[in-house]
């Protein structure tokens, strides 16, 4: 059974935020990336430990979740869905543009300047 993935809009998850949806964003950056700045709301699972993190982060496979990395031709969201969806999640949504789109858009990014050591 082949599932499909839905791409988002900018704009469609700030409204979903907007109005607390029962949304889960995943950043699928490294650590450090997600310290120095992200989608405000999102959480990091870093693509390469989705397979060991995903099920203790998110036990709920029907979750609605929202899968970005940093801009349009970064590969790490899209092989991020393809694990989750693998794993048995059922609403898998992808924010193909990821952190450029969002500046793009004029919607503010988390900018902490801190490192994965400082704890962000």
């Amino acid at each position: 059974m082949e599932t499909t993935t839905k791409s988002l809009l900018a704009k469609d998850i700030k409204q979903k935020l907007q109005n607390n949806e029962d949304v889960v964003l995943i950043d699928t950056l490294s650590k450090e990336s997600f310290c120095a700045k992200r989608i405000p709301g999102s959480i990091n699972i870093p693509t390469d430990k989705i397979r060991e993190l995903a099920e203790f982060i998110l036990p709920d496979k029907n979750q609605n979740l929202i899968v970005y990395c940093a801009h349009s031709s970064c590969m790490k969201s899209t092989k991020a869905i393809e694990i989750l969806t693998e794993l048995g999640y059922k609403n898998v949504s992808h924010y193909p543009d990821g952190l450029a789109g969002w500046l793009r858009e004029g919607f503010k990014l988390v900018e902490t300047g801190l490192h994965a050591e400082d704890e962000c």
